[in-house]
């Protein structure tokens, strides 16, 4: 069984139970230890809850600083680039593209852009027929 805060509630009651009824004896444990079992188990639960909210704020702490950091590594990028150049070493190193680098655009012929537009047009055509075949 796994331990939830759920059932934390029930050995409460239990713990009272036992308190209020002492001609009641269990072997191995007595009602002031299972209390104290008890009150132990609401201290580790209470002590995650504490964990739980630090690291929430830990967290919020590291992702404010990082956007803070994000943006002025791109501000100080940016000035790099102009103080360095686009095609410089320093550009590179930092992880950037430079022009030597970049892919070339090509051209398309007017012949190649014609034969695309008539491929298209023959594959609507094709599909405004097949609508009309299944009417």
């Amino acid at each position: 069984m796994k331990a939830n805060e759920n059932e934390l509630g029930q050995f409460t009651k239990v713990a009272k139970y036992l308190k209020e009824n002492p001609d009641l004896k269990i072997s191995g444990i007595t009602a002031e230890q299972f209390e104290e079992k008890v009150l132990n188990l609401e201290k580790l639960f209470k002590n995650i809850k504490n964990l739980n909210l630090e690291i929430f704020q830990t967290e919020q702490t590291i992702e404010t600083e990082f956007l803070q950091l994000h943006e002025l590594e791109i501000r100080i990028g940016k000035a790099m680039l102009g103080f360095f150049g686009l095609n410089s070493k320093e550009a590179k190193d930092l992880g950037f593209k430079v022009t030597s680098e970049r892919k070339k655009t090509v051209r398309r012929t007017k012949e190649e852009i014609a034969k695309e537009a008539i491929e298209k047009g023959e594959k609507a055509k094709a599909y405004l027929e097949s609508l009309h075949e299944k009417k």
